[in-house]
């Protein structure tokens, strides 16, 4: 039966969206789940995710320029150096995040 051959009256099926594709167009896409040594994908421990700098910025809610500027004066959060990449641990910036709190005097 052709799509000719289908009765007016009956509505298209509606096509389901897509499961790869980020809802919202304007926010970037969750990063991949990490893989396990032996390339099989798997959840990764919180903590032990590496984050790059744009994502580290949106986390911290400032720029990568100020994350570059603070890399090179030693202020800001520790950083990972892979290959030529840079990364922040997740926990690390937890703990730098929790070094910064202040208190009025």
């Amino acid at each position: 039966m052709s799509d000719d051959d289908k009765p007016a009256d009956q509505p298209k099926p509606k096509r389901e969206a897509n499961p790869t594709t980020h809802p919202e167009p304007n926010k970037p896409a969750p990063p991949p789940t990490p893989r396990r040594r032996n390339g099989a994908r798997g959840v990764a421990r919180l903590d032990d995710r590496l984050l790059t700098p744009p994502e580290t910025a949106e986390f911290l809610r400032t720029t990568v320029g100020v994350l570059k500027v603070w890399r090179s004066r030693g202020d800001g959060p520790p950083f990972v150096k892979v290959g030529r990449s840079v990364r922040y641990r997740w926990s690390a910036l937890d703990r730098w995040v929790d070094d910064q709190t202040a208190v009025a005097s």
